[in-house]
C-alpha cells in the first residue's frame, strides 16, 4: 500500500482548477477579484502541469489519513474541516486543493532543510534506486 504519488495527482490538478473557478464565480465580482483570478488560473495551469510530472512527492490522502485507527485529535479536526466546508464550501476547497498542489513543492524545500518525513521515502523508489546501483555496479548501501 503506497503513502505517497510521484507528481501531483490528475485529480488534485483538476480539483484545483474547479475549486478555483467556483471560488471565482462565488466571490470574485463582489470582491472585485474576479481579473486577478483569471490571470492566476491561466498563470497557474502550466505550473499544475509541471507538477504533475515533476518527481516532488505527494501524499497519498486515502492510504495516509483514512487507513486504520484513528486519535480522538484527528476525529475532532476532521469534523471541524466538515463543518467548515459545509459552511463555506467553495473558499474552503480552494484552499484544500491549493493547499494539497502546493504541499509537495513545500515538503521538498523542508525536506532539504530539516530532512523528509517519514512517509514520505517511497520504498518501492529506494528498491529501484537500489536494483540501479546494483546494475551499474556500484555499492547500494
Amino acid at each position: 500500500m503506497t503513502k505517497v504519488f510521484r507528481g501531483l495527482p490528475s485529480p488534485g490538478a483538476a480539483g484545483v482548477i474547479a475549486s478555483v473557478v467556483l471560488l471565482r464565480h462565488e466571490y470574485g465580482e463582489r470582491l472585485g477579484l474576479g481579473a486577478a483570478l483569471d490571470w492566476t488560473v491561466a498563470a497557474g495551469l502550466p505550473l499544475l502541469g509541471l507538477l504533475m510530472i515533476s518527481r516532488f512527492a505527494f501524499p497519498h490522502v486515502m492510504n495516509r489519513y483514512f487507513a486504520g485507527a484513528r486519535s480522538p485529535l484527528a476525529i475532532v479536526l476532521l469534523l471541524l474541516a466538515v463543518v467548515v466546508v459545509v459552511e463555506e464550501p467553495h473558499a474552503a476547497l480552494a484552499a484544500i486543493f491549493v493547499g494539497y498542489a502546493i504541499s509537495g513543492p513545500l515538503l521538498a524545500a523542508t525536506g532539504t532543510l530539516f530532512g523528509a518525513p517519514h512517509w514520505a521515502v517511497d520504498e518501492a523508489e529506494d528498491e529501484e534506486d537500489d536494483d540501479d546501483a546494483a546494475a551499474a555496479g556500484e555499492d547500494p548501501a
